[in-house]
């Protein structure tokens, strides 16, 4: 036996023999005449993970979640499944909760930390007629929702104003009756009127409204008298549409939704409902077959209500003035599924068996 491994035999049993008190881990060492200093240390990879840390009392930094810069939209609300792939079969989205103070009669949305005024029923215009009849569109002084909100003052909070329409798009449930809104909302007026948002649209004399009767979404002569529910906070959803031409894909980085922006969302035949959700199924595209029909909300996420044509946001070249097929069907007729026209930016619900549109496919990206 070597010089080097008959001293690690009776270093080992020199070791053993000592009491835990007796064994010094950092003693010196020589072998073969070279001294070391390193400390002797346990070689076990998993004895770092049983070993306690000490803190200064403060707390742990959060481990940060995949994909922490994707915002998902709200769920529609339809959770019946009318097709396989459809939106109530894949429920896309972050689920919808809303919390109630009776007191303050306020609703808070608990994902987008948006307040909402639930307290009454009033009508306001968006102009006032005189403003309205001399053309002066844009002027919201006077009796009208705009000022109404302003000057709100609700549950001890000021800062309220009108809903844009997205967020007042995304309060719609798609999934309920009559009213479509959370049942969290007490007051809700839904039959026959739709409520103001602030978005104005490209007819500078009508602006956005929805309601909560149909899930319509239209602008609407801004003379007209429309139900008001006020909002503050800031709205936590917001987009980047970029588009990759080669690719031929549109790629949201704020929700991470990547939609298809090839010639065939144009030059396709027009499909009905079913038809449209199988082609998203079956789509091989950009190296992705993961593609599906988009629901509802998300088919809304690219209307650019400011947009001087049609109404899509600037990123994408290929749209037809035709209605596209989202896969959330209509919760009082099933045989009825929302569309969205791009040519004006309407929100209607069409036959699924005897109306054929076009698709746009979309996919959740990285």
């Amino acid at each position: 036996m070597k010089k080097k491994e008959i001293l690690y035999v009776l270093l080992a049993i020199f070791f053993i023999g000592c009491s835990p008190g007796e064994f010094n881990p950092n003693v010196n060492i020589t072998i073969d005449g070279n001294e070391s200093k390193e400390p002797l240390t346990a070689t076990d990879d998993n004895q770092s993970e049983n070993l306690p840390v000490e803190t200064d009392g403060s707390e742990p930094e959060p481990v940060p979640e995949t994909n922490t810069t994707c915002k998902s939209l709200p769920k529609t609300g339809q959770n019946k499944v009318h097709y396989i792939n459809d939106d109530g079969d894949l429920q896309k989205g972050v689920t919808r909760s809303y919390t109630r103070d009776n007191q303050k009669q306020i609703v808070t949305d608990n994902n987008m930390g948006l307040m909402w005024q639930d307290s009454e029923n009033i009508k306001k215009p968006w102009v006032i007629q005189e403003n309205y009849a001399s053309g002066n569109y844009a002027n919201t002084n006077g009796d009208t929702a705009t000022t109404y909100c302003e000057n709100l003052k609700l549950g001890g909070y000021e800062g309220w104003r009108l809903p844009t329409s997205d967020e007042l798009y995304y309060l719609v449930d798609r999934g309920k009756e009559r009213a479509s809104i959370d049942s969290a909302f007490k007051n809700a007026t839904f039959f026959g009127v739709s409520y103001w948002s602030s978005t104005a649209s490209k007819n500078s004399a009508k602006a956005w409204s929805i309601s909560f009767d149909d899930g319509y979404g239209r602008d609407e002569n801004k003379n007209s008298n429309f139900f008001v529910r006020c909002v503050r906070g800031e709205n936590k959803i917001t987009h980047n549409f970029v588009r990759d031409p080669v690719k031929k894909i549109v790629n949201d980085t704020k929700t991470c939704l990547m939609w298809q922006d090839d010639t065939s969302v144009i030059s396709m035949d027009l499909v009905l409902w079913e038809e449209a959700i199988n082609h998203c199924n079956n789509l091989d595209f950009a190296g992705f077959d993961n593609w599906r029909t988009p629901n509802i909300n998300e088919l809304n996420s690219i209307r650019d209500t400011d947009s001087d044509g049609l109404i899509i946001r600037e990123a994408f070249v290929n749209t037809s003035t035709d209605g596209y097929w989202s896969s959330t069907s209509q919760a009082i007729w099933s045989s009825f599924a929302w569309t969205i026209y791009f040519d004006n930016g309407y929100t209607s619900d069409d036959n699924k068996l005897s109306h054929a549109y076009r698709v746009r496919c979309v996919r959740s990206g990285e």
